[in-house]
Formats: C-alpha cells, structure tokens, sequence
C-alpha cells in the first residue's frame, strides 16, 4: 500500500484497495453470502488516539463510498470494526479515545447492522 511523507496510506491506495474489496462483495453477494468486513487499520508507530482514529475514520468512509458506488448491498454486510488506540508505547487509554471508539460504532451502524469489535 502506497504511504504519504507521514507514513499513513495514500488516498489512491486505499482506493485501489476498496475497489478490490467492492468487486469480491459483489462476488460474495451473488452467492448468497454475508460478506464480513475487518477493516483493520494497523498502526506500530508512535501515534495519538486522535491519529488512529482519523485514518480509520478515513477507510472506513472510502471503503462504504466504494461500495454504495459498486452497487454492494450495505445492509447485507457485518463489520467488525478495530478499536482506536494509542500506540503501543504509551499504556493507557485516554477518555478521548473511549469517545471516538464509540462514534466510530455510531458511524458503522449507519449501514443497517449492529458492528462488532473482535
């Protein structure tokens, strides 16, 4: 996946990526399967909770306009979406962080289904 000077992945790439992904559920879809989406944003550098929680906030509204534009059936799919944390340097979990990781499952919920953390 193709990166920005911050390390983050660039627009095009995650485009890239959320074509692929609309063409596999649409496949999914026509053989009557619930597609399950993990949208999974890995982060092992240094970054704040608000970091994390704008990249996957980004993914997450690309990969669904994708889809919707792919003519993927939304309701009929599960995300377990990731939690949004500080990196792995830092040991504790700041009251912000609970907050985004909760409009993060507002924003999931949006498609029709419940989300999920795994």
């Amino acid at each position: 996946m193709g990166t920005t000077l911050e390390n983050d992945p660039s627009h095009d790439s995650i485009l890239k990526k959320a074509t692929r992904l609309a063409g596999y559920a649409l496949t999914v879809q026509m053989n009557r399967l619930a597609l399950i989406l993990h949208l999974d944003v890995l982060v092992d550098e240094y970054h704040s909770a608000t970091r994390c929680y704008e990249v996957t906030i980004q993914i997450l509204q690309l990969c669904y306009e994708t889809l919707k534009d792919h003519k993927v059936f939304l309701s009929g799919t599960l995300l377990i979406i990731n939690l949004v944390t500080f990196s792995a340097s830092l040991v504790h979990l700041s009251h912000m962080s609970r907050k985004k990781s909760m409009r993060c499952f507002y924003l999931a919920a949006r498609v029709g289904r419940k989300p999920f953390l795994s």
